[in-house]
């Protein structure tokens, strides 16, 4: 009995160093898309993914070797990035303006993205909850499109989400799962984070000279 764990252990080494190891990464997923034309001028897009993106239990280093301690909180876990869900969902119209060939364009969109981690290290702290981003699109052009005229809005309803968050460098050290782990009394480190873009209102213009190719 003393002796089974070694042995083991050996084993399993050399067995990494046969390079008898596989992909570290399972992704597994359905992804559905639908596009229509309910009536006349009105378009509506739908597409939802499911992902179960995760490190492998058993992960090892490059080559095999121990994974780095700093890595611990990495094995079994998602992916940083990588919500379980996204749903996107467009809806246009663009109406006919009297016989003056000009159409309206009236145009909303959003993107859901259930919770997610926005660290390497998967640090418990840098966990962004779910959110939903909405975006939208009015104007007028011209007959052929030769003109146009739109008012956009991004991130309609003003929304906070982190894109990216970070150790912040020299200040502090430690996460919650690594004290609940039992390698350190207390956390002390402190984050910053690259926030999505808020509300954006903009006006674009659009005009194109010479014949049509």
């Amino acid at each position: 009995m003393i002796s089974a764990a070694p042995t083991r252990t050996m084993s399993r080494r050399a067995a990494l160093r046969s390079g008898d190891t596989r992909a570290g990464v399972e992704s597994k997923g359905v992804e559905v898309e639908l596009f229509a034309r309910p009536i006349a001028d009105v378009s509506w897009n739908f597409g939802a993914v499911y992902a179960n993106t995760r490190y492998r239990d058993d992960l090892v280093g490059r080559d095999g070797r121990p994974l780095a301690p700093p890595l611990f909180q990495l094995p079994g876990r998602r992916l940083s990035n990588s919500a379980q869900w996204t749903a996107t969902t467009s809806l246009a119209w663009t109406p006919p303006i009297g016989g003056t060939g000009m159409r309206g364009l009236f145009y909303v969109d959003a993107r859901y993205m259930s919770a997610f981690n926005t660290g390497s290290d998967l640090d418990v702290e840098k966990g962004q909850d779910a959110f939903t981003v909405l975006n939208g699109r009015v104007g007028i052009h011209g007959a052929d499109q030769a003109w146009g005229v739109e008012l956009w809005a991004q991130n309609l309803t003003d929304t906070d989400y982190t894109q990216v968050a970070f150790d912040a460098p020299l200040q502090g050290s430690g996460t919650e799962r690594a004290v609940r782990r039992g390698f350190i009394p207390r956390a002390t480190q402190l984050y910053g984070a690259f926030l999505g873009e808020p509300r954006t209102l903009g006006l674009t213009l659009r005009a194109r000279w010479g014949a049509p190719r």
